[in-house]
């Protein structure tokens, strides 16, 4: 299973969005918009989800600077920290 599809699996799970049923745009769309109905807790589960199942941390800077914030913007966090991964 690839990066992104396990990132929609841990939407799914931990906060029952899916994105397999959304249409592209939303994938850009600020995850604390009135479209999703969360709340900033949920951002704190799915950063442990998202932790525990790619085995990296996001750096406290992407939270600082509002990169934590869409689906797109967590892939990327994903995929720059896993480049950055020691195997």
């Amino acid at each position: 299973m690839g990066e992104m599809q396990k990132l929609k699996r841990i939407f799914k799970d931990v906060v029952k969005l899916d994105f397999d049923n959304m249409s592209e745009s939303h994938l850009d769309k600020h995850l604390l918009s009135q479209c999703f109905d969360l709340r900033p807790r949920d951002l704190v589960y799915l950063l442990y989800a998202i932790e525990k199942e790619f085995g990296i941390t996001i750096p406290q800077e992407a939270i600082a600077e509002g990169k934590f914030s869409s689906f797109n913007n967590i892939y990327s966090i994903i995929t720059s920290q896993e480049s950055c991964k020691v195997i």
